[in-house]
């Protein structure tokens, strides 16, 4: 995951800030910018710590998660 971080850093830098208003189709998830993209994936870590700690928590309390 660093290496991945690490290249995604390498490409953001070479950007410059009229990149961020570009934008392009994804197959599934329909059109979205680079912008988009980026706070999509600022986020998503964020959203996996509060998925652990949810279950972390019901396991501490000895329920399931389903």
């Amino acid at each position: 995951m660093t290496a991945v971080r690490a290249a995604n850093a390498e490409l953001l830098d070479c950007l410059d800030v009229a990149a961020l208003d570009r934008s392009g189709t994804h197959t599934e998830s329909g059109r979205y910018s680079v912008r988009d993209r980026l706070e999509i994936y600022i986020a998503h870590p964020q959203e996996h710590a509060a998925q652990i700690t949810t279950a972390v928590a019901a396991s501490a309390a000895g329920e399931r998660l389903g």
